[in-house]
């Protein structure tokens, strides 16, 4: 920056100077006319018309608003972007990339660098995934954890389980961006359903094993789905659809444990809380409480 002097002329001196500049720091001026002294700086720039960005006074800005604006628009948003990319192609007339690089990673620019991209700070990790994925393809979420330095690559698989971004490919187990691929099934019910639909009759064995290369779920979730209403069983025992002439077969009433109480349409139940139902955890439904509402079959 040239050097700014205090003369008759002076307003009209600062105005021509700074003319290529939308925010100034105290800091580049007091350089630039060899000053100690920061107060007056920040006088003659109200008086210039400029105004401070923060209450520290550290940065001024010629139009507070635009320069607001401005940051709401070069903001990262769902893709993250190469640091030195997005400086290359910063416009340092409209923002001044000293400027950004000051507020980096607060309020007023939530973003910050890791691993060479600027992210959004509270989406760091989706961000993160998504630019190891764009560049290097399907990972595995062993893979992904090391990239991120994370201990519990199993969090990790829960987490991106709930981003739409990302998507399990299969058989293969890696994770793939949502755009990127096809799937047919979303869940295991559908898949399960086509099965039958195609193949006939199934014994438990079969549908566990087919199941695995089609859309991989624990045996445990196909259990749930073969209390579907639609799927039945035929004479011998083996899966099948109702519409095709399979049959529910009529359950017995299980045990009643003791923490239950019922009369008539009224049922009560005593449950101790503790730690993780505090949190949100949930319960398990007690197998005779499913029998009485009827959702064995769901």
């Amino acid at each position: 920056m040239s050097k700014l002097q205090f003369d008759s002329g002076w307003k009209a001196n600062w105005d021509s100077l700074l003319s290529n500049h939308s925010q100034v720091s105290i800091d580049e001026l007091a350089n630039g006319i060899s000053s100690d002294i920061r107060a007056p700086l920040a006088i003659a720039l109200k008086c210039c018309g400029w105004k401070p960005f923060s209450k520290s006074g550290a940065w001024w800005c010629r139009d507070l608003q635009s320069t607001k604006n401005d940051l709401e628009r070069v903001l990262p948003r769902s893709e993250p972007i190469l640091c030195d990319v997005f400086f290359s192609e910063l416009d340092s007339s409209l923002i001044n990339p000293n400027f950004l690089r000051s507020i980096l990673g607060t309020r007023d620019f939530p973003v910050e660098t890791a691993n060479g991209y600027l992210v959004v700070s509270k989406h760091k990790r989706k961000q993160l995934v998504y630019a190891y994925i764009l560049l290097h393809g399907p990972a595995s979420t062993r893979e992904l954890a090391a990239y991120l330095n994370e201990e519990t690559p199993r969090n990790l698989d829960a987490y991106l389980s709930r981003q739409t971004e990302f998507t399990k490919v299969y058989p293969q187990d890696v994770w793939a961006l949502s755009d990127s691929v096809e799937v047919k099934y979303k869940s295991a019910l559908p898949a399960l359903l086509d099965l039958l639909e195609m193949e006939g009759p199934l014994s438990e064995a079969q549908i566990f094993a087919r199941m695995k290369s089609i859309s991989p779920v624990s045996e445990w979730r196909i259990q749930q789905c073969l209390d579907d209403y639609r799927i039945g069983r035929v004479s011998d025992g083996r899966y099948w659809l109702i519409e095709r002439g399979a049959f529910k077969e009529e359950e017995s009433e299980p045990r009643k444990p003791d923490y239950i109480e019922a009369s008539g349409s009224v049922i009560g139940i005593r449950r101790t809380v503790d730690k993780n139902m505090l949190r949100g955890s949930g319960f398990m439904l007690n197998i005779w409480l499913a029998w009485k509402l009827g959702l064995r079959s769901t």
